[in-house]
């Protein structure tokens, strides 16, 4: 199912009226109707697209998924702080960031062996 198809069996009049604004005969199935809509974005491009899609009747709940995030003091509402690495359980793990640490300055101290070794 695409969008004209949804369009044209949830909202069938007022996309069966957009058709007839556009010189189409009235459409006696949804399939019918769903191929004019296509038709007419087809042939009028963009701003037919739109009107069309206004139709949606789910339009509200897309346009809010797709809204920017409203600020409250200057933070992201919906930023969530996620701690680097967690456990199963949902607790932060100090041992791994340390073992992060020890492997960089292991490979700091093997870097100066092998440099020096070079010289």
């Amino acid at each position: 199912m695409n969008v004209y198809s949804y369009i044209a069996e949830n909202n069938p009049n007022d996309a069966n009226q957009i058709c007839v604004k556009n010189g189409l005969d009235d459409a006696d199935t949804t399939e019918t109707l769903a191929f004019y809509l296509q038709t007419i974005v087809a042939q009028n491009g963009v701003d037919s697209l739109k009107e069309i899609l206004n139709l949606h009747p789910d339009k509200e709940v897309i346009l809010e998924l797709y809204q920017e995030p409203t600020k409250i003091d200057d933070k992201n509402v919906f930023e969530v702080k996620v701690p680097s690495v967690m456990n199963a359980d949902g607790q932060t793990s100090n041992i791994a960031q340390n073992t992060n640490t020890f492997i960089l300055l292991g490979a700091i101290v093997v870097s100066l062996a092998i440099i020096s070794l070079n010289k």
